[in-house]
């Protein structure tokens, strides 16, 4: 532990400032919920327990070693109960594309150890790079405190409920019981409403997720056949919406609005910036581009969909 860094790049760590360049991004609700999740949770037993967290009582504390957590703890093998923390594995970095290391369980029954196992060849002064996993930048960002060049073909982003609901509205129909129905069942049932790139080629074409195409349409149904959605949600999910119904022109016009409105959430349109550059990421305008890197790729993602 004593071999652990005190300090990381991860924005829950940013000053209050800096964080405000991530507005408009995944990352800016996110936060908010850390900080939130900090003050229910965690605060009331730091009070109840001062002598047990004498060590850790402010958030700062709290958010550097979630940070070593997030950036350093692997999900090693499903037998295990939870991520594990493995020294000297965690020194490799991450690049999207270029993974030729992978960490394995060594476990024979008797005692348990991890393996780094080249996938690939790799010539003498080559980097070996780990794999993080298929991760969005504002992932990387949000756990690492890096990113990768925008856009990462893993890039995705999150459409509020809010954003798909005020595109049905703009469509002209009353429809306030609906909406509040809807909301409910989507802030309890679970299933996230995305786009993403398709087959991780960005550039090509978006993917919108199964629970958003299915709310769009949902807003979209007849009466007889939303109140048989209703009646049978508990049991069978969205399956009352006809498969026929997800190619629609009016449940993509919907779909298209709400991207058109998450865009102009999003802020001005970001630079493209390299992810190479002089200024340290540490430094007050080393954080500002890699928000930039995350706030480009969300935008390429949003207008190649809208368009």
């Amino acid at each position: 532990m004593r071999v652990l860094p005190t300090d990381y790049n991860t924005p829950i760590l940013w000053e209050e400032d800096e964080r405000e360049f991530l507005h408009g991004t995944d990352l800016d609700v996110g936060l908010a919920d850390v900080h939130a999740a900090y003050e229910k949770n965690v605060a009331p037993m730091v009070s109840a327990f001062p002598d047990l967290f004498s060590r850790a009582s402010d958030f700062r504390s709290f958010a550097v070693w979630g940070s070593a957590m997030a950036s350093r703890a692997f999900e090693a093998d499903p037998t295990h109960s939870g991520p594990v923390m493995v020294p000297m594995a965690d020194m490799l970095n991450h690049r999207t594309g270029c993974c030729n290391a992978h960490l394995e369980d060594d476990a024979d029954g008797r005692d348990c150890g991890m393996s780094m196992i080249l996938q690939k060849d790799v010539s003498r002064g080559d980097e070996i790079f780990n794999t993080y996993g298929d991760l969005s930048n504002a992932e990387l960002l949000r756990r690492y405190g890096y990113v990768d060049p925008s856009p990462n073909p893993f890039d995705v982003v999150y459409i509020a409920p809010a954003d798909l609901f005020g595109a049905y509205r703009d469509s002209g129909a009353a429809v306030e019981e609906r909406v509040a129905w809807l909301a409910r069942t989507l802030a309890t049932a679970g299933g996230e409403l995305y786009l993403r790139w398709e087959h991780g080629g960005c550039g090509k074409r978006v993917h919108a997720s199964g629970r958003l195409v299915s709310a769009a349409c949902a807003l979209l149904l007849p009466p007889v056949r939303f109140a048989l959605l209703r009646r049978t949600f508990a049991r069978h999910g969205f399956g009352a919406v006809p498969v026929s119904m997800r190619a629609d022109l009016a449940v993509v016009t919907v779909l298209r609005r709400a991207a058109e409105q998450r865009l102009a959430r999003s802020g001005a349109a970001a630079p493209e910036t390299e992810t190479e550059a002089e200024e340290a990421p540490e430094s007050r305008a080393g954080r500002r581009r890699l928000a930039d890197v995350v706030r480009h790729g969300e935008q390429c993602l949003l207008r190649a969909f809208t368009h």
